[in-house]
């Protein structure tokens, strides 16, 4: 099923510790038409970034080790025109650096994805 408006928007990279979410979580952008890379950590992201280009970076907040605002900071710093997503069970505040980053409150569905990554792609 291609979902991808305009191909826009059409390579993820996902970073979520938790193996079950992302494994389901890759799944669904895969069967809305989005190409995949899905890594566990932070560390594993950056090396990511450093090799491919990606659209956009979603990515968990709570991470083992770097934390997934970390990360995004970092990848902001490095790739300013990734457009990035954070998922996280609890609301937060974002700083200056941060306030262009999209956030997707967990625990998220098919729609809220689709809605998201589909809000990405009219960019």
């Amino acid at each position: 099923m291609e979902d991808v408006a305009s191909g826009e928007v059409s390579t993820i990279l996902l970073v979520e510790d938790d193996q079950t979410l992302r494994s389901l979580t890759g799944e669904v952008m895969e069967e809305l038409g989005y190409q995949v890379t899905a890594v566990a950590s932070a560390e594993e992201a950056l090396q990511a970034l450093q090799k491919e280009r990606f659209d956009v970076l979603f990515t968990d907040i709570g991470l083992g080790g770097m934390s997934g605002l970390d990360l995004s900071r970092q990848a902001l710093r490095a790739y300013p025109d990734l457009r990035i997503i954070v998922a996280s069970g609890y609301s937060f505040d974002k700083d200056e650096e941060l306030e262009k980053v999209g956030v997707m409150l967990k625990p998220y569905d098919l729609m809220k994805i689709r809605q998201v990554l589909g809000g990405l792609s009219v960019r």
